[in-house]
This record gives structure tokens, sequence and C-alpha cells, in this order.
């Protein structure tokens, strides 16, 4: 599929405005038509959540995750975290992302969210994660460190996913 993208939005956005958001720049979007004349489809296939505590796995996600969503429209939700940190925090950024298929009419659209959360803020990520999944789709869950089987959070998104993707390198 030859694919390009068309219109990429990223706003840094407080974590209770997400969709909000989301629905805001859909909005914008259905108002002016692609290049092809044809409007944007919230055409998602699946949910997919990313787990990672380094920066370098969140570049290398980032990269895998932008040639999935060209192909698979998804809503994608990424998780950058650093339990050990003594400030807890979390902010959020959201994407919504639009690739033009030259091959067959019409635009497929993405929604990412990625959330950075520090010290206490991380045991919070399960009830963030969970709101945000878009209903009646499958949920994948890809942990991108090594599992972290004794953190409570691994627990609850391995709970709710229908598929739990690790990399046995890391183990």
């Amino acid at each position: 599929m030859n694919a390009e993208p068309t219109r990429q939005d990223v706003l840094a956005v407080d974590i209770h405005a997400i969709k909000d958001e989301w629905m805001r720049l859909w909005k914008e979007s259905s108002a002016t038509p692609a290049r092809d004349g044809h409007p944007a489809t919230r055409n998602s296939v699946l949910n997919l959540v990313v787990f990672t505590q380094r920066a370098a796995t969140a570049q290398a996600v980032d990269g895998a995750l932008d040639g999935l969503c060209r192909q698979h429209p998804a809503r994608m939700i990424v998780l950058i975290t650093n339990p050990q940190s003594e400030q807890p925090s979390m902010s959020a950024e959201i994407n919504l992302s639009m690739y033009q298929d030259r091959e067959r009419w019409g635009t497929n659209t993405n929604e990412l969210v990625t959330i950075e959360a520090d010290g206490e803020a991380v045991n919070f990520l399960p009830g963030v994660v969970l709101s945000l999944l878009a209903a009646n789709l499958p949920v994948f869950t890809w942990w991108a460190d090594a599992p972290a089987v004794n953190l409570a959070l691994f627990d609850r998104l391995a709970a709710v996913s229908d598929r739990l993707i690790v990399d046995s390198a890391e183990f």
C-alpha cells in the first residue's frame, strides 16, 4: 500500500481532556474533505497499548507504530513510565494522523496518545487506559520492556487484553 501522511495534529493536552480533544480534531477533519474529495473515515480495527520505561525503546516503538498505522487504523496508547521517580506527574500528547491511500480511495485515520507517568502517578495508568479504549475492538498490549509481573499495571493491562505481546529478548 502506498500511503503518505496528509495531515498530522500533535497536541499536548490535559490528561482529563484527551477524549474531548480527539473529538474536536475529528470534527475539524470531517469538515475538510481529503484531497480526493472523500471525507476521513473513523475506522479503527484495534486498540494497541504499548508500555515502555526507556526512551530508546519509546523511539523504536514510535517508528514501528508509524509503519503499522499506515495499514491498520487503530487507537494507540503509548505509556512511558518512570515509577522510581520521586516526583509524581502525568502528561499526555495526542496525535490524529491521516494517511491517503493511493491504491484505493479514502483516508485512514489513526488516534495516538502518548502518556508519560512518573512516580506514584504510574499507579493511576490502568484507569486512564481503560477509559481511553475504543469500545468493541480487540485490545493488544505490547510490553516493550521486560515483563514486570510484580507490577500492578502489568496485571491490569494483561487482564483486559485480547493479546499480550512481549519481546522475549528482554527476559
